[in-house]
């Protein structure tokens, strides 16, 4: 009894840990099985950047306006609103699949309908966690150690579960398993998440306010732009380089569960050994180190891509990503005025995938005019002098 109880105490909490683990689980899948899935329908490279790179794009952009809306519309509103319509855009898209209507046309327009409210109701939520873990009677510290964890989690094993459900259920099983997940996320938000109250109308000026404390607030911003366009290419190649090199090259897609059971295994023991370090400061030379890694990734992919190297190429990304983690620990803390909260927040998660559409573009533009094999080649050098140009520049 007494049990029962303290879950309903911590309802609102519990609820949305859950809803936000079925949230992002769902995401992540789709990040890697969408861009696939529009090269097999469409059989162009071009189609398959733009849906990677408008949907990332309409992203960044919802992270930068989505403290605004959120305090304009409403934290509940904005939040249902993006879940109703990312659950329905996945169960459109697994019946247009299923019964062979699935156009490219119709994949981005859905894309773009399900994803156009992502970035603001990400920032609504994580703006409101103080309040919720409050309300909830879980201390701030405690609230924010569970988020941190469920978060991990989720982008660990994301690419594992893409992998086995690849494997075992196909694509199409895969798009159910993201439908069911949105679905999930859906009904788990609606029955915890509280409506607060609507506060004051927010001012434009409050969004300007919050770039000036932001620029303010950096205290080394090469670190964290250097460790965001690292980042962005580590993405890049988990949701857009490596699938379309082998839906090109007709390979199955256990190749792909492959590589990213490499990178999550990385990224497991990377972050372990970090784990087990003293706590210090992220060094100013990890954004080069990472890019240094990468680039022998990518290397590995140029010499070939059988299946033992994608497993390699995967391990040394997943090592080589997870060191951005100090990073992104040492951005700062979001100790904006409380009126500048949402719009600060939204800054801050805009700033670690700035650099990624701009480098899904530039990846597809070099895959549909020269090769695969020749982009993983200019990669590889473009990655391994930025490295050295890093070093040698911001590194004492």
């Amino acid at each position: 009894m007494q049990s029962l109880r303290t879950i309903a105490v911590k309802w609102p909490f519990i609820g949305l840990q859950i809803s936000n683990a079925a949230m992002n689980l769902g995401h992540a899948l789709a990040a890697v099985l969408y861009p696939w899935v529009m090269y097999q329908i469409s059989g162009s490279i071009l189609w398959t950047t733009a849906i990677a790179a408008v949907t990332v794009s309409l992203l960044l952009m919802g992270l930068v306006v989505g403290g605004y809306l959120a305090e304009l519309i409403g934290i509940r509103d904005v939040a249902l609103s993006a879940s109703n319509l990312a659950a329905l855009m996945a169960l459109a898209v697994a019946t247009l699949y299923a019964t062979d209507l699935l156009t490219p046309n119709l994949f981005l327009t859905l894309a773009v309908i399900g994803g156009i409210l992502e970035g603001p109701a990400t920032i609504a939520v994580e703006a409101k966690l103080p309040e919720i873990a409050r309300l909830s009677k879980v201390s701030n510290h405690q609230a924010n150690v569970i988020d941190d964890i469920i978060d991990s989690t989720v982008l660990v094993g994301a690419p594992v579960i893409v992998g086995l459900l690849l494997a075992t259920v196909g694509v199409l099983g895969l798009m159910w398993a993201i439908a069911a997940l949105s679905v999930t996320a859906l009904i788990f938000l609606f029955l915890s998440l509280p409506r607060f109250r609507l506060a004051t109308a927010p001012r434009l000026q409050d969004t300007f306010e919050s770039f000036r404390w932001f620029r303010q607030a950096l205290r080394a911003p090469h670190l964290l732009f250097g460790g965001s366009f690292a980042l962005g290419f580590f993405i890049t190649m988990q949701i857009f380089l490596v699938p379309a090199a082998l839906a090109i090259d007709d390979m199955p897609a256990e190749s792909l569960g492959l590589f990213l059971s490499g990178a999550a295994a990385g990224m497991i023991v990377i972050n372990i050994i970090l784990a087990t370090m003293k706590p210090r400061h992220a060094s100013s030379d990890v954004p080069g180190a990472t890019l240094l890694g990468l680039s022998a990734s990518v290397a590995l992919l140029a010499f070939n891509m059988s299946p033992l190297m994608l497993l390699a190429s995967g391990l040394l990304a997943g090592l080589s990503g997870g060191l951005l983690s100090p990073v992104h620990a040492a951005m700062p803390q979001m100790r904006a005025p409380r009126h500048l909260r949402s719009t600060a927040l939204g800054l801050a998660h805009a700033t670690l995938v700035i650099f990624l559409p701009a480098e899904m573009l530039l990846v597809g533009i070099l895959i549909y005019t020269v090769s695969v094999k020749t982009t993983f080649v200019i990669s590889a050098i473009g990655l391994l002098t930025m490295a050295l140009v890093y070093h040698c520049w911001f590194v004492d």
